[in-house]
């Protein structure tokens, strides 16, 4: 079960469409994948945060009119996510990633994080075979 609200994943455009029938662009590995997060963390996660009045708008869906909009980004299709949570420094997020929580993360579809991202972390579960990129324990380590 997803606690998450949609205007949380999509951008406000995509909200204003949509409600909270957007959830049906967000793939549901990345939904099992944030609950599992912030069970695992016992705390509170960030991804968008407009509706509250916060400067997150973009760390979920993307779409064409968005800033950081890229046509064949993970985020144009639901399956990444940038992540905050709260208390817990990024770094410490993706080492536990790597290490801790490895296996755990791998059977729900994660596949890659984002390297070098320094108050957020970045998730996807997409396809990243054949992509020649560092690699721990089976994540793949990108470069936004």
């Amino acid at each position: 079960m997803c606690y998450f609200k949609a205007h949380e994943l999509v951008d406000p455009k995509t909200y204003a469409l949509y409600g909270e029938r957007s959830f049906r662009y967000i793939d549901k590995r990345i939904l099992n994948l944030l609950q599992f997060l912030r069970d695992y963390y016992k705390q509170s996660i960030t991804i968008n945060d407009y509706k509250f009045g916060g400067q997150y708008k973009e760390s979920g869906l993307r779409t064409a009119k968005l800033f950081y909009f890229k046509q064949y980004s993970c985020h144009t299709f639901g399956r990444a996510m940038d992540i905050k949570i709260k208390g817990v420094e990024a770094s410490a997020v993706q080492n536990d990633i790597l290490t801790t929580i490895n296996d755990e993360v791998k059977v729900m579809g994660l596949t890659a994080i984002e390297k070098d991202t320094p108050t957020w972390t970045h998730i996807s579960v997409s396809n990243f075979d054949g992509w020649e990129v560092e690699e721990k324990n089976g994540i793949k380590i990108i470069k936004g």
